[in-house]
């Protein structure tokens, strides 16, 4: 807590945004969505299903019939509206909890990679500069392309607030 705290208001930065609790969603079996460029900005997810991102995709009904989470690669789709005046200040992207490894866009560019973490090694963090790709005074659109391939009940895919912040 310490440290989100130090993020969001205090040593390491300000907080710019939250990202919404909820996000577009698509389970991705078969890795379809890096070729049908699911990343792009313009791409259409409305008929994608809102999952929330303070809660593993297993707890919002991504089961079989036995109970076992579903396995395999997660895309969430978010847009943020990020504030006029924080024009040149850093920009950075936190994911406090992702399991487990993870892929991330901001409006269509490719920002990075956090890759495979075991989930009983905390912390589970995304965090990268996005200055480049954010577009202050505008709405921006962050996509996660997430893959869990273990059994973690109840923290599979983003399961924790994420934000912006900047210093």
């Amino acid at each position: 807590m310490h440290e989100l705290a130090a993020k969001t208001d205090g040593p390491q930065g300000k907080l710019v945004a939250l990202l919404p609790e909820a996000a577009r969603a698509h389970p991705d079996p078969s890795d379809d969505g890096r070729y049908e460029r699911w990343q792009d900005p313009g791409f259409d997810d409305s008929r994608w299903q809102k999952l929330l991102t303070t809660r593993g995709w297993d707890t919002q009904g991504f089961t079989d019939a036995q109970g076992h989470s579903y396995r395999g690669l997660m895309w969430y789709r978010l847009t943020v509206d990020v504030p006029a005046d924080v024009g040149g200040k850093s920009i950075w992207l936190f994911a406090p909890a992702v399991v487990n490894e993870a892929w991330v866009w901001v409006n269509g560019q490719y920002a990075g990679h956090r890759a495979h973490s075991m989930p009983w090694f905390r912390p589970e963090s995304v965090e990268l500069d996005i200055t480049p790709m954010i577009r202050p005074g505008r709405r921006n659109q962050i996509t996660f392309r997430v893959l869990n391939n273990v059994d973690v009940f109840g923290a599979s895919g983003i399961y924790e607030r994420m934000f912006l912040y900047g210093h």
